[in-house]
């Protein structure tokens, strides 16, 4: 999972699409 490192890496998304991400990672089992 790289939501941890994305976020920290300076928001090169906004926060919906990281939600999307998160979303789609937890839906995934990741």
């Amino acid at each position: 999972m790289r939501i941890g490192l994305i976020d920290v890496d300076g928001h090169h998304f906004p926060n919906f699409a990281l939600m999307k991400i998160a979303n789609f990672h937890k839906t995934a089992g990741d």
